[in-house]
């Protein structure tokens, strides 16, 4: 049967062909993140950030078509709370992206501490050591 014969897909069968391959590239990414190439990490993780994007807007609209059709108090209820949740979780990982945020800007702000201190500590040293070596030469 040619794909032209096949009956068209459901709104169902379209979200569950999507959760499908939303695993099978989260798989994949698994997979690939066990190459230690520091590029390839920083897209796994914009790939996985684009990936939850996604998946939560299909359950956004998911909730809102299903409070759309919603035929009593209780799907209604049911829906709105799904929509409340997707928000919530929306909410939830704008936190974590801000603590993890808050965290680079932390080890980029010691990593520039240790940078400026370095030289300071390293003068120092060779100010030290030329002096252990006048002293010698001075027979001090």
């Amino acid at each position: 049967m040619s794909a032209l014969h096949t009956a068209p897909a459901t709104p169902k069968t379209t979200v569950d062909r999507f959760h499908a391959e939303a695993a099978a590239l989260r798989k994949t990414l698994d997979e690939l993140d066990q190459i230690q190439r520091k590029a390839w990490q920083q897209e796994s993780i914009a790939a996985r950030k684009a990936l939850a994007a996604l998946q939560a807007d299909l359950a956004l609209a998911t909730a809102e078509a299903e409070a759309e059709r919603a035929a009593s108090r209780e799907d209604l209820s049911r829906a709105l709370t799904e929509m409340v949740d997707v928000w919530r979780g929306w909410i939830d990982d704008l936190r974590v992206q801000g603590r993890l945020a808050e965290m680079d800007a932390r080890d980029a702000l010691d990593a520039l501490r240790r940078d400026a201190t370095r030289p300071v500590h390293e003068l120092r040293e060779a100010v030290l050591q030329t002096l252990a070596r006048v002293r010698t030469a001075l027979g001090a």
